[in-house]
């Protein structure tokens, strides 16, 4: 954010279990209506072993209902960064879900920084407790409805960020900068105080994967933008040292044998012996015709791929429905299945 421009320090106290409060209830705050909202075809969703859950919250019907996107300007709102909440001064925190318990338990005290946004204008990027899957199908277009022309009157709009984010984030988040957005890295742990807070509403369902018309749109837009792909036309994708597939070693040999290119979608490593960078990463995805992995956070790297078929191997009896969304949504070809039937899938 340019000078590291600092406050005093001071403390800050959490109850165990904060008290969560709509943007709704909070004084002054108004509201600007940014239009969307949209059924997907979702047609192979309840033929999947899907987990009750997602049965009982709605999620595994043969559509999936997107709703429209709004946004709500707040005052006198702290954003903590790292934690990726927003907070009253009186320490309840803010989200469009007044039962959120994504965060339960918060520092009773630690001392932080605070950040002067001079600008006067701030949206914090991500949400607390978010993995990549959320913050690639929820985070990012909430980020991107600050383009939105009806929030033009608030720009330019600081995006805080702690610079955490993947190399696909990473790549997209550049993308969205432009003379309405500017991105801005805190370092964890910040209390940021600026003027007005823009929040966005959610344009996903949470624990779902289907992906906005706008949003599609926008994703086909920059990943055409990322230059030549490397070539690899199969990848085996996984997500980090712990990603379930790296567990099954005979599933890696069999799609190998196939053609398949290992690519970790968290360090970029391809192969044996390269590896990429994010636009790189963007561009092998963009490109690819067939995609296997076995983590939602691999997987969801999919949301760039224009014509690959999306195979879920499933290690257990039941998986979430979002990939199969995700895919849906993307007009992808999507398969889940078991490893020994993996050969089979392959074949065709």
């Amino acid at each position: 954010m340019g000078g590291g421009r600092f406050g005093s320090r001071f403390r800050i106290r959490w109850n165990r279990r904060p008290v969560v409060i709509s943007p709704a209830r909070l004084p002054g705050s108004e509201l600007v209506r940014l239009g969307g909202g949209e059924t997907v075809p979702t047609p192979m969703v309840p033929s999947l072993p899907v987990r009750d859950g997602d049965r009982h919250r709605g999620l595994c019907g043969e559509t999936l209902a997107l709703p429209p996107a709004e946004a709500r300007i707040l005052n006198d709102i702290q954003l903590v960064v790292g934690e990726n909440v927003l907070r009253t001064r009186s320490g309840s925190l803010v989200s469009w879900h007044a039962m959120d318990t994504a965060v339960t338990r918060l520092p009773r005290s630690s001392e932080s920084p605070a950040v002067s946004l001079r600008l006067g204008s701030a949206a914090l990027h991500g949400v607390a407790g978010a993995g990549t899957f959320e913050r690639l199908v929820e985070a990012v277009p909430v980020s991107l409805l600050l383009q939105h022309p009806a929030l033009r009157a608030w720009a330019p709009i600081a995006l805080v960020n702690d610079g955490r984010a993947g190399l696909v984030e990473s790549y997209l988040l550049a993308a969205l900068q432009n003379h309405q957005v500017r991105l801005d890295a805190v370092s964890p742990g910040s209390i940021v105080e600026p003027e007005v807070v823009v929040l966005p509403s959610p344009v996903a369902r949470s624990g779902g994967g289907a992906l906005p018309r706008w949003y599609r749109r926008w994703l086909d837009q920059e990943a055409r933008r990322a230059g030549d792909s490397p070539g690899v036309k199969r990848l085996l994708l996984t997500h980090g040292p712990r990603d379930p597939l790296l567990s099954h070693a005979q599933t890696i040999d069999q799609a190998e044998d196939n053609g398949f290119v290992r690519l970790d979608t968290l360090t970029g490593a391809l192969g044996d012996d390269s590896t990429v960078d994010g636009e790189q990463l963007v561009a092998l995805l963009r490109d690819a015709h067939a995609v296997i992995g076995a983590s939602d956070e691999a997987l969801a790297h999919a949301l760039v791929c224009r014509r690959a078929k999306v195979i879920q191997v499933v290690h257990e009896d039941t998986i979430s429905p979002r990939v199969a969304q995700l895919a849906a949504s993307r007009a992808l070809p999507y398969d889940h299945v078991i490893p020994a039937r993996l050969g089979e899938v392959l074949a065709d």
